[in-house]
Parts: C-alpha cells; structure tokens; sequence
C-alpha cells in the first residue's frame, strides 16, 4: 500500500510540471505568404468568421479577434453581425464578405479538448473529433488525481484578401487547461493577432487589449 501511495507525489509533480510548460497561450505554428510584404489591414474593413460548436461561443470569438484587430487600426465586422444564426461555411463567409464590401477576411476555426475524466491520481489525455458547426475537434486534456475534468481551446487562423482569395497569413494557437470560454478566447485572440503584427501587417495597438 506504501509503495503505491507513494506514486501520487512523483505523477502530482508530473503533471503539474505538464501544466506549468502550458500556463500561457502561446502560437503553435505561423506561416505569412512573401507575397503579403507592404500589405496593411490598417484602415481596411475585415470580415471576422468563427466555426465553433456553439452559436454563442462563434460569437464570442469573433468579438474577442474583432475587438483585437481594431485595437490595431483594422475596420472589423463580425459574421454574426451580418449572418446571423448562419453557419459559417467557406462559401457562406465569401458571401458576407462581399456584401460587406470586406476587402479582407480573417477566418478562425475552434477545436477543444474532449473533457477525460481521472478518479485516481494518473495523468489522461483525450482527443476528439466531430460535432462542429463547419469544424472539427481536437486537443489535449489532463486530468490529475479524484474527478477532475479539464478543457483547452485552441484557433486555427487564416487572413484572406477577398478579391483574390489568397491567403496572406495563417497561425494556430493554444491555451492552456481550464478556465473559462471567454477568458481562454480573447487570450487566443491577443496572441495570434499580436503574431499576425509581428510580421507586419498591422499596427501596434492604441491601447490595452
């Protein structure tokens, strides 16, 4: 009994060394087309589309990327705003965008962790897919010690110029575990548009973000 209790400490240690390496959102992976070099979305209108697997979650997300992009001298419109209750497909967002006079579009997709439940003191993961309004699921999760369920968000990014259809930027990024909905949102937001101007398409922001 000693021996296996003493296993609890050494995965607690573990697991919490997991979670400190993911305390922060952070950018994944980014890619911006050389072609975009002297493109700027300050002073053009953007079109702001999530997919999620919830109506009021694609809303919040656009509002947290909207709020991002103007806070750095874009002109956004959120999908919801113009479309709403519509899902937002490839061919649906085009459309919105043109009747928007959008001369740009910024696309994000959610993905979430499925939600693994521990009853004892091991660390699971779990990865999902499926059930999306237009997208699909996927993540990490860690459950340590009694019944403890943990989810993370995580955006999948494209910026398109409307007119062309050609991709200007893409990014993916990462929250860590736990916390809510909004809160981990508007942290992906923050992340990914400061990568976004990082590499010179936008301003910096006027204010806190």
């Amino acid at each position: 009994m000693s021996r296996s209790l003493s296993l609890f400490p050494t995965t607690a240690l573990l697991a919490a060394a997991l979670l400190a390496g993911c305390a922060a959102p952070r950018m994944d992976a980014q890619w911006s087309n050389p072609q975009s070099k002297g493109t700027s979305l300050s002073g053009q209108t953007v079109l702001v589309a999530c997919q999620a697997r919830e109506l009021a979650v694609q809303a919040v997300c656009e509002e947290q990327f909207a709020r991002q992009l103007a806070a750095r001298g874009a002109r956004p419109l959120q999908f919801t705003a113009i479309e709403a209750g519509a899902v937002p497909t490839r061919e649906s967002v085009e459309a919105a965008a043109r009747k928007a006079a959008a001369g740009y579009v910024w696309r994000t997709t959610l993905s979430t962790s499925v939600p693994a439940v521990s009853t004892g003191p091991t660390i699971g993961i779990g990865v999902g897919g499926g059930g999306y309004r237009g997208g699909a699921a996927g993540g990490v999760s860690f459950p340590i010690g009694g019944a403890t369920v943990s989810e993370a968000y995580a955006a999948d990014s494209a910026l398109h110029e409307t007119a062309t259809g050609r991709l200007l930027w893409s990014g993916r990024a990462s929250s860590p575990t736990g916390g809510n909905a909004t809160t981990q949102l508007g942290d992906l937001a923050r992340v990914s548009v400061e990568a976004l101007q990082a590499d010179g398409l936008l301003q910096p922001a006027s204010g806190p973000t």
